[in-house]
């Protein structure tokens, strides 16, 4: 009680501000900061158990997406290219000619600069005895024998077996057309503009229905990628658990920290070291060619997302558990059940179906498995893809509602 300069008494208090919801979040982080940094091995394994785990898994699984649709191509765009080959010949060309002087000279061209076992040089001055000397006898395969007819120094026609079992896309006519082609142009004396030493394959437009990659490729990398995720979250989810079992997590409602606060703090803190742990996994998947077709940020996007859903899933979880052994238990249940979901629709080919988005929400780890199939499936150019981003950012959004909503409900068990 103090007395001011006119003798009147008044009464005075002084007290200390409640802390904000901001400052309790850094206090509590710092704290678990402090205390993982006491036990640096324990947490040198929340931010490498898993992405180990995932390299010694997939060791040696180089099967790819690219190595299933056509070694030695690569995208551009919305095409596959393929690199060229060597020209594939046929072993017996059959081969008559308007003048005779000219095919001899021909004949020297073709022998002396292409590997052609076979020339048969024919008696006949017209397409129709050409026809006539190969009809019934000439090869189905164009790889074994074809019959051409050089009606004048710039024009030819070839002939070929098979009937209606043939096509006229096969590589040894192209190599018969490139091998007569240099042989009329050395004749003639002329010099080719663009000289073609090899064949080039037509580039393929990927689609979902031209590209059919192996489920293989989809489906073992993604289960061992979520096999690593259940044995890392179990270090994580152990913290968690103890806190609550202790009343720890009770202790700080006392002093004013509301129970969403405390969640949230758990959630950043655990994506921050998700930061690390994403750019980690990232490495895994670009090393083994788990997503090649993929971007690099999108997949490190991806890695980081589904991370912190699956961080928001266990934080939640963790406050209804009562013992260490069924919170483990529990982690093991919820990955046995996301790996049979998942791998059952990546067979089917759905990534993108609708059931399995709305069991992202609830099962984070389904959400990783979504992720791979969706990479394999659909996005095959490697460009930042609008589908698979909203579903990247849909059970990311749910799960941090259900974080601000449910904590009031969790202060009344």
């Amino acid at each position: 009680m103090d007395s001011d300069s006119t003798g009147h008494k008044s009464n005075s208090s002084t007290s200390t501000p409640i802390p904000s919801d901001w400052v309790h979040a850094k206090t509590l982080m710092a704290l678990s900061f402090r205390k993982d940094v006491k036990k640096p091995k324990l947490l040198a394994l929340k931010i490498f158990l898993m992405p180990a785990l995932l390299m010694l898994y997939t060791m040696g699984f180089f099967i790819g997406y690219q190595d299933n649709n056509g070694s030695g191509s690569h995208v551009a765009g919305d095409y596959r290219l393929f690199e060229g080959e060597e020209w594939s010949y046929p072993r017996k060309i059959n081969i008559g000619a308007f003048n005779s002087s000219f095919l001899d000279q021909v004949n020297m061209a073709l022998s002396d600069r292409l590997p052609i076992d076979d020339i048969q040089l024919l008696n006949a001055s017209t397409s129709s005895e050409v026809v006539t000397r190969c009809q019934g006898s000439i090869q189905d395969s164009a790889s074994d024998e074809i019959c051409a007819f050089i009606r004048s120094e710039n024009k030819y026609d070839l002939y070929f077996g098979g009937k209606g079992t043939s096509y006229p896309t096969q590589t040894a006519l192209a190599g018969a057309q490139f091998a007569i082609n240099s042989a009329i142009l050395n004749v003639s004396n002329l010099k080719e503009m663009y000289p073609a030493s090899r064949i080039q394959q037509t580039p393929q437009l990927l689609t979902k229905e031209s590209v059919r990659p192996n489920v293989a490729v989809v489906l073992v990398p993604s289960i061992m990628y979520v096999l690593a995720a259940i044995i890392s979250s179990l270090f994580m989810a152990a913290t968690i658990i103890n806190e609550h079992i202790n009343g720890i997590s009770k202790s700080y409602l006392t002093v004013g920290v509301k129970m969403r606060t405390y969640l949230l703090q758990w959630l950043a803190y655990h994506s921050l070291n998700g930061i690390v742990l994403a750019v980690l996994l990232t490495l895994v998947c670009i090393f083994f060619k788990l997503m090649p077709m993929s971007n690099v940020g999108l997949i490190f996007v991806s890695n980081y997302l589904g991370l912190v859903g699956m961080y928001a899933m266990l934080i939640l979880l963790m406050q209804f558990v009562e013992e260490e052994e069924m919170g483990s238990a529990i982690i093991w249940l919820i990955g046995f059940f996301s790996m049979g979901v998942g791998a059952a629709i990546i067979v089917l080919e759905s990534a993108d179906h609708a059931a399995l988005t709305v069991l992202t929400v609830f099962f984070p780890l389904i959400g990783m498995i979504q992720y791979f199939g969706i990479y394999i499936f659909y996005d095959y150019t490697g460009k930042p893809n609008l589908m698979l981003f909203c579903l990247l950012l849909f059970h990311n959004v749910c799960d941090l509602i259900l974080l601000m909503i449910l904590p009031s409900w969790i202060c009344r068990l």
